[in-house]
């Protein structure tokens, strides 16, 4: 329900999930941040960095599977 921009970064993208969805803005910034380091750094997570990108991916899904439902139940759009 947060639509990307392409005049946004990384970083604003995920304070503006963090801002619609309160609940995302832990992991969506740990995947801004992860993806940045990658993207633009070259630099791949590993170890406990992998470890918490997976987690605030599953639990970003997580987040947006239960934000869809819940639209669904009230008769939202999607």
């Amino acid at each position: 329900g947060v639509p990307p921009r392409v005049s946004l970064t990384p970083h604003e993208y995920a304070d503006r999930v963090g801002r619609v969805v309160p609940s995302a803005q832990g992991p969506a910034r740990i995947v801004a941040e992860l993806y940045t380091q990658e993207r633009y750094a070259g630099r791949r997570p590993e170890g406990e960095a992998l470890h918490a990108a997976r987690d605030a991916w599953r639990d970003l899904r997580g987040i947006a599977i239960s934000s869809l439902l819940r639209r669904n139940r009230r008769g939202g759009r999607l």
